[in-house]
């Protein structure tokens, strides 16, 4: 059985902007807006999930931290 990433969700100051500049770089369709996400689709089946926070809450408190 092999295990597949559906999505992962990326902690950002503006969703917008940091998910525009990865579809830029990476040649990918548009961000989809999906209620506080905006969604980049790396392929049919994964997806990162931008979400504005107001502040750092990384790996301190379990997490992994990643944050743009």
């Amino acid at each position: 059985m092999a295990i597949r990433l559906n999505h992962t969700i990326v902690a950002a100051h503006d969703k917008d902007a940091s998910a525009t500049f990865l579809t830029n770089m990476l040649g990918l369709p548009p961000p989809v807006l999906l209620g506080p996400f905006a969604a980049v689709h790396i392929d049919d089946e994964t997806s990162l999930d931008y979400m504005n926070v107001e502040e750092y809450r990384g790996s301190d408190q379990g997490g992994i931290g990643l944050y743009v």
